[in-house]
């Protein structure tokens, strides 16, 4: 019955799964990650699901990450890590928005989470975490204390049993001479900083540039001014 449920969640998460804005939407399900497959265990440990990695590691933290086949989650504990990166044509997409479904164990010791770049939002009523930035691999690192969870003194955790990654291919990288020479019209630049910021001119320090092209396709780039 779970699989069967999981097959027609999915189904019906593709109709949706190109944005307006070209971009790629795609639902995983822990379920369909680790199913049948051997329990990933260990200090650091990575799995994927049609071209979507996911890792997670004690980094830390006290306590290794596991998948729970009886409630069918990832836990990641206090300080540990969870990373979610893309490929798209054997090259890194990328990614702009990740969306962890928290499980129902996961309400007890939901916290606070900090990203490398951008940020992440928990939203409580919607039992969500929400991050948002723009860069090629998102890594959140959870809270020490449950802060947003309903046994708040105790140890934070990260527990979900399904994301939703929203992602855009990355123009390829010229490989000759046909390529430099067929050069494609620049529609417009925009720069992003660590802080997921984004402006029309460069920030001081380190930038992610991404350029649009009349084509509709995409380059990014990282940039240190």
């Amino acid at each position: 019955m779970k699989k069967i449920f999981t097959f027609v969640f999915v189904a019906m998460m593709a109709v949706a799964a190109f944005a307006q804005d070209g971009s790629v939407r795609k639902v995983v399900t822990c379920y369909d990650m680790f199913d049948g497959k051997a329990t990933p265990s260990g200090q650091e440990w990575t799995a994927t699901l049609g071209g979507v990695t996911l890792t997670c590691a004690k980094a830390e933290g006290v306590s290794n990450p596991v998948y729970n086949t009886t409630g069918e989650d990832v836990r990641v504990y206090a300080k540990g890590t969870v990373s979610v990166k893309v490929n798209v044509d054997n090259q890194d997409a990328i990614i702009t928005n990740v969306v962890f479904n928290v499980s129902a164990q996961g309400k007890k010791r939901l916290s606070t989470y900090t990203a490398n770049t951008g940020s992440a939002v928990v939203d409580v009523e919607a039992q969500t975490v929400t991050w948002t930035g723009e860069t090629t691999e998102v890594t959140l690192t959870v809270g020490e204390i449950a802060t947003n969870g309903t046994e708040s003194t105790k140890a934070g955790q990260l527990c979900f049993d399904s994301f939703v990654v929203t992602y855009e291919k990355q123009a390829p990288v010229p490989t000759g001479v046909a390529d430099v020479t067929a050069a494609k019209q620049v529609a417009g630049v925009t720069y992003f900083n660590l802080a997921g910021q984004q402006s029309a001119t460069a920030f001081e320090g380190v930038n992610i540039v991404k350029t649009v092209y009349t084509d509709g396709s995409i380059a990014t780039a990282k940039m240190v001014r």
